[in-house]
């Protein structure tokens, strides 16, 4: 189990490696969602109307902020790029000859820089709820289940891409 923490920490290290990119990364998500919910919060100021399709202003913005989270942490995907350049340069059988699993090495090596997303997102978040004002009114059970859910499409997301990728080749 030791060495799993091991590659984990790598995989971190090599996703800050490149903090420039990194925080390019956090920053162009965090612009993404500033222009979606500001296009929202102007629409709804300039029609004067209290709801738009059935939802309020507060609850839009709510929407597109949780929605521009979980994209951006559904959005880091570098095993596919990762996994096809080894197998074209050869590099792919070092990690055959490695004392432990392949497949869980490429899912550790995901989930870390998943990981540096979500550290990022929480420097980031209270920003964006100074800026638009807004709370978040959820009951603990659906926090629940919600982070269950989302663990579950993380991993789903994650398994498609990798067969993906394996199969490419």
């Amino acid at each position: 189990m030791r060495k799993y923490w091991r590659i984990a920490l790598m995989g971190w290290q090599h996703f800050l490696a490149h903090r420039t990119n990194a925080w390019l990364e956090a920053i162009g998500n965090l612009l993404t969602m500033f222009v979606a919910m500001g296009l929202w919060a102007f629409a709804f100021k300039e029609t004067g109307k209290v709801t738009i399709g059935g939802y309020s202003a507060h609850e839009m913005l709510r929407y597109l902020l949780l929605a521009g989270l979980m994209m951006s942490l559904l959005y880091y995907t570098n095993q596919a790029n990762t996994l096809s350049n080894e197998i074209i340069d050869g590099t792919i059988a070092n990690h055959f000859v490695k004392p432990f699993s392949f497949q869980l090495y490429y899912f550790i090596v995901t989930m870390s820089g998943k990981a540096v997303n979500l550290f990022l997102l929480v420097f980031i978040m209270p920003i964006i709820l100074f800026t638009f004002n807004l709370t978040f009114p959820v009951a603990f059970i659906n926090l629940i289940f919600f982070l269950i859910l989302f663990v579950i499409a993380v991993l789903i997301q994650y398994l498609i891409f990798y067969i993906g990728a394996t199969f490419a080749f």
